[in-house]
């Protein structure tokens, strides 16, 4: 701020003073009733709290609401669920029952103490069953019904009257004995989860490359093949496509460890309870809604882990997605797994017919040098027996020359003789 405007300050203040105390002294100034400001104030305050209960109660009738279509569709679906599982487990012992039957009569005739051995051991499995059945669902049920035609009658079927004790001591043994039944089968059910290890991120040791001495084949040694060149070549197509799918399978199973360490070490602990229940509920929901929008069905599936979890939906969303990304590199791991035992297959058949080509082109080669051999043998006589001719020729032209030679020598000879006989005949004459 400059020099000028600090000394117009003063001015300004003095000229407001001035003003001020004009309108005072004219009458100009009127006066307020600050009661009846101050009622008009909490009217309008009321007012406004009314209107932000109005909106808390419309807001909270709508979550009930909302929440109420979620538990509707909940229940729906569970209400699938549990049809869809008992259909399951009736097919399951009808298959139990035929396989059973069938095992039954074939083995009836083989050894009948073993089979009747069999026989009593599911007979009193049936009656186990049945005395708890029995013994403790059925006093439930039963006493259900009792309490429910209490409620509704007032009145003791019995007794004639209606003994509150006598329904308290009732309720206190049932639930003692449920109790009871409900610890041991805890009992049970944890034993089978220690040996069964029921963590859902340990369920992929089955997903394990062959070693490397098991790359090839043993049917692959049964093959012969005359070539050592083509054995050689097969071998070595067998370990290049076990060294590729097992680097394939080790990287995709360095992700799964961190995957699983990363879940492990979440801040927000899991059970394996917790774990099976994110794998599972979303497979549940998927298959009983397969014509559902995904973001709906997300929604539900989100809702229903809250509620069961009963943990905050950040936990529940990095928990979800860090089991699919696990799902995900196992199913990866298997189809790598599956690959490699259907490339190694088709290297097998490819192997056979490139050995029977071998022993083909092998066949006509030998069977070549035998036709190559045989015509040699046959020209190797006939030049013998045309050398032979040629001796013969040559022995023959020599005795003809020699006939011809001792012939020419007796015609000389006759003709000396014939000479000397002519010269002697004219001495005579």
């Amino acid at each position: 701020m400059d020099n000028t405007t600090n000394a117009l300050l003063p001015t300004k203040k003095i000229q407001l003073k001035t003003q001020t105390v004009q309108v005072l002294r004219g009458g100009s100034y009127k006066k307020e009733d600050y009661s009846a400001l101050k009622l008009q104030t909490l009217k309008h305050k009321l007012e406004a709290q009314r209107s932000l209960k109005k909106m808390k109660d419309v807001r909270t009738f709508d979550v009930k609401r909302r929440d109420q279509s979620l538990l509707r569709q909940h229940q729906k679906i569970w209400q699938n669920s549990s049809l869809l599982l008992k259909k399951s487990i009736k097919n399951m012992e009808d298959d139990h029952f035929l396989l059973l039957k069938r095992f039954m009569n074939q083995f009836a005739g083989v050894d009948a103490i073993f089979v009747s051995s069999v026989e009593r051991c599911f007979e009193s499995e049936s009656h186990e069953l049945e005395n708890f059945k029995l013994g403790v669902v059925d006093p439930i049920f039963l006493l259900r019904k009792d309490l429910s035609h209490r409620l509704k009658t007032g009145f003791n079927s019995i007794e004639g009257s209606c003994d509150e004790q006598d329904i308290i001591q009732q309720i206190d043994g049932v639930k003692m004995q449920s109790d009871t039944i409900h610890d041991w089968l805890l009992q049970q059910r944890n034993q089978l989860e220690i040996e069964l290890d029921m963590l859902p991120i340990s369920q992929s040791t089955d997903i394990v490359m062959p070693d490397v001495k098991y790359a090839i084949p043993a049917n692959a040694f049964n093959v012969h093949c005359p070539k050592l060149s083509v054995v050689e070549m097969v071998m070595k197509q067998f370990l290049d496509i076990h060294s590729y799918y097992y680097q394939q399978i080790m990287k995709e199973s360095d992700k799964l460890e961190n995957v699983s360490l990363h879940i492990l070490n979440m801040p927000q602990s899991w059970n394996s309870t917790e774990l099976w229940t994110v794998v599972a509920i979303p497979e549940m929901y998927a298959q009983l809604n397969p014509g559902q929008e995904h973001s709906t069905l997300q929604s539900l599936i989100a809702d229903i882990l809250q509620r069961l979890l009963q943990k905050s939906k950040m936990d529940v969303v990095k928990i979800s997605s860090s089991l699919l990304l696990y799902r995900f590199i196992n199913e990866r791991r298997k189809i790598i797994l599956s690959s490699y035992y259907h490339h190694r297959n088709e290297l097998l058949s490819k192997m056979h017919v490139t050995y029977a080509d071998a022993c083909s082109d092998h066949t006509k080669s030998s069977n070549s040098k035998a036709i190559i051999s045989q015509q040699k043998k046959v020209c190797d006589q006939l030049h013998a027996k045309v050398e032979q001719m040629r001796k013969h020729d040559a022995e023959f032209r020599q005795i003809e020359e020699r006939a011809a030679k001792a012939k020419y020598r007796a015609h000389l000879e006759k003709e000396v003789a014939a000479k000397q006989k002519f010269r002697s005949y004219q001495k005579l004459v």
